[in-house]
C-alpha cells in the first residue's frame, strides 16, 4: 500500500533579506535527515521521491544516499521555475 509524506523547505527567494535566510541551508540538512529516517524506518521494498527547488533536490539525494532500499528520485521542476 502506498504511503505519501511531505517535507517542507525554506524558499530562499522569500527568505532573502530577512532572518529566515539563516535557516536556508539548515532546512536542506533537515530534509536529508527526515528522508533518511523515513526510508530506513519503513518496511518497504522501494520508494519514489518527488523533489523540487534548490533545497529539496539535494536534501532528497543526500537522504536517499543513506537508504537501504531501491530508490527513484524525480525532480519535478527546474530551479528557475521554483521562484515566485
Amino acid at each position: 500500500m502506498p504511503v505519501i509524506t511531505a517535507q517542507i523547505s525554506v524558499m530562499t527567494e522569500k527568505a532573502r533579506g530577512t532572518d529566515g535566510i539563516n535557516y536556508s541551508l539548515a532546512s536542506r540538512e533537515m530534509i536529508a535527515n527526515m528522508i533518511e529516517i523515513h526510508a530506513n524506518a519503513t518496511p518497504f521494498d522501494a520508494g519514489v521521491y518527488l523533489s523540487s527547488c534548490d533545497k529539496g533536490v539535494p536534501g532528497n539525494l543526500m537522504g536517499l544516499a543513506q537508504s537501504k532500499h531501491s530508490i527513484h528520485c524525480i525532480c519535478s521542476r527546474r530551479n528557475d521555475e521554483c521562484r515566485t
